[in-house]
């Protein structure tokens, strides 16, 4: 492993300026490929071992300010994004899913996306799946899965058991089911990046780029303090959703960057069953049901600090979660999002300013959501369901469940979100996008954008598959242009 300090490097062809999904990829296919490479992180250089999974010191390390960060809107919408070298992946689920078929379909027409087809992209996931393998259960399903299971299959619904990028162990946890670790960047891609000779600085800040000539220069603050300047021939901007548009906006460069943003909202229900049913290590299960097409349910973090979280729409239950926890079990409804949203730099302000209103279409599909997983839960068995609504925080029978609302109030304050995108959509119809099919943006030669600001609307599944299979597309068509 390189990892540099400023200093050691003031020059280099190729700068990839975020290390998550979407960075390492590129990184790793472009270093692979005898490129000189610099990879460049705000985050700390931490090993996944640094913090227990799902854990609050995970939090506290990984996540950028902790993981306490809003899209303001009515309801305000909580959203967590990793920093940490490998990004997301560090602190993700890892659930894995190609490109719904009929979404790239939509991009393709809707968007322009050149040579944009199924078939034609089956060859990027197949590549990325090679260093990620991703894997379902090896053996029996962990409860958490079953509970779902059973109760979806109570109410005539699919249920699959989705593959994560995770290596399942030898040694089991107390319920009998085999431990998983992260197959994260840190763990596949970065290890390709080093070998190849890739260069890693991390902990810098890139605040602002400016094109000189041929040449960009890259400004940025070294922990906090030293400020620190470097050129490079090419640049990828790789650093999320958010900072990617507010980095290019920074620099000046801002068409149809962060004019919109998607995400996908969620709320948490938890269950309480007469049985103990959360176990120690348990971390979080693939099991998703897809009753509609625009909302999905699955499997949520269930640890003490996360219960309490979760059952705070009850302002009497946070207690109740600690001494309840070995009882209690947590799932999500996720709605596929709009692109409503944006991303807006301040001046004097270091972060960015996220907007993201909540469509009627997204408060029908949560309510519905909400409710039809409560009945899922209590055909399941559960004695009781908490549901992440303000006003009606507790059910118990089904119906109970008619009872609530068919819409999500604009006043819950329960709304969060782990996938956001679409900030800098890719695509040759320039009325509606801010980089060209492969990721360069328009109007600015050396420059790209190749991570998930460049999905070009909500995916109504997980991100992180689309995001590495995009970025080896990019990599790929730089190497041979």
């Amino acid at each position: 492993m390189t990892v540099v300090v400023p200093g050691e490097v003031r020059r280099v062809e190729i700068a990839v300026i975020g290390s998550g999904p979407g960075g390492a990829v590129v990184a790793a296919t472009l270093a692979q490929a005898g490129r000189d490479v610099l990879l460049i992180e705000e985050g700390q250089n931490l090993p996944q071992e640094s913090a227990a999974a799902f854990s609050y010191a995970e939090m506290k390390q990984k996540y950028r300010s902790g993981g306490i960060t809003a899209a303001l809107g009515k309801p305000n919408v909580a959203y967590a994004e990793g920093s940490v070298v490998g990004g997301g992946s560090e602190v993700n689920s890892g659930l894995y899913h190609r490109t719904p078929e009929h979404i790239i379909e939509d991009w393709s027409r809707d968007y322009g996306v050149a040579d944009f087809y199924a078939s034609g992209m089956a060859h990027y996931f197949e590549e990325c799946e090679a260093v990620m393998q991703p894997a379902g259960y090896p053996n029996d399903l962990p409860e958490a899965s079953q509970i779902l299971r059973r109760g979806a299959t109570q109410e005539n619904i699919p249920s699959t058991d989705v593959p994560r990028l995770v290596d399942f162990g030898a040694d089991k946890d107390e319920q009998g089911i085999e431990h998983s670790t992260r197959r994260s960047m840190s763990k596949t891609y970065l290890p390709e990046f080093f070998a190849a000779g890739g260069r890693l600085l991390p902990e810098m800040r890139v605040h602002k780029l400016t094109k000189r000539g041929n040449v960009w220069r890259i400004k940025g603050e070294y922990q906090g303090l030293e400020s620190i300047r470097i050129q490079a021939d090419h640049v990828f901007v790789c650093a999320g959703a958010v900072n990617s548009p507010a980095l290019l906006k920074r620099s000046g460069i801002t068409h149809n960057v962060g004019r919109t943003l998607a995400l996908q909202p969620m709320v948490k229900l938890t269950a309480e069953f007469a049985e103990p049913i959360n176990f120690v290590g348990m971390g979080i299960a693939g099991e998703q049901v897809k009753p509609d097409a625009d909302y999905s349910y699955g499997c949520a973090i269930s640890s003490r600090a996360h219960l309490a979280i979760n059952l705070a729409a009850d302002q009497d239950s946070s207690s109740y979660a600690m001494d309840r926890h070995r009882n209690l079990i947590s799932y999500y409804v996720m709605a596929r999002g709009t692109v409503n949203g944006s991303v807006s730099v301040l001046p004097g302000f270091k972060d960015p300013l996220v907007r993201y209103p909540l469509s009627k279409h997204e408060l029908n599909n949560l309510g519905a959501g909400v409710k039809g997983l409560a009945r899922v839960l209590l055909s399941a068995g559960a004695t009781q369901v908490f549901t992440g609504v303000s006003d009606f925080p507790l059910v118990k029978t089904h119906a109970e469940t008619d009872k609530l609302p068919e819409r999500l109030e604009r006043s819950n304050d329960g709304v969060v979100t782990v996938h956001l995108m679409s900030s800098c959509p890719m695509g040759e119809r320039r009325k509606l996008t801010a980089v060209d099919s492969y990721g360069r943006v328009h109007d600015h030669s050396g420059l790209y954008v190749s991570d998930v600001s460049t999905v070009c609307t909500s995916l109504g599944v997980n991100p992180q598959g689309t995001i590495m299979a995009l970025a080896r597309r990019n990599a790929d068509h730089f190497l041979n242009s």
